[in-house]
């Protein structure tokens, strides 16, 4: 028997299986939207993620996005792309930033995640 936890959004409750990596919203259009089955190549998620964190960093530098914002958005990228990957993440880091590795070190720190 699957195990499934209850995600909430603005629509209400929603049961997702408990092992994935997404919540209520990707959980809905996977009931509704019945495409193909085919998952997308994780170089494709990695690849948004990436574009995710460069808008990031361009609006930061337009002066509309704080740098903490940037920092913890670049993070997270990184921090989903080692654990879909299964790969140590400052390897992961180092791939994607032009960061020195004790500053990723710092930002990659769980505490600092929080």
């Amino acid at each position: 028997m699957a195990e499934f936890r209850t995600e909430k959004d603005s629509l209400g409750e929603v049961s997702v299986p408990a092992h994935a990596l997404y919540g209520a919203q990707t959980q809905r259009a996977v009931e509704n939207f019945h495409i193909s089955g085919i998952p997308l190549p994780g170089g494709f998620i990695s690849s948004l993620g990436l574009i995710k964190a460069a808008a990031a960093r361009a609006n930061a530098d337009l002066g509309l996005l704080e740098p903490a914002m940037v920092d913890g958005i670049a993070a997270a990228e990184i921090a989903k792309r080692a654990y879909r990957e299964k790969r140590p993440i400052l390897d992961v880091a180092a791939e994607m930033t032009d960061l020195p590795m004790g500053r990723l070190a710092g930002l990659l720190n769980p505490r600092n995640l929080v």
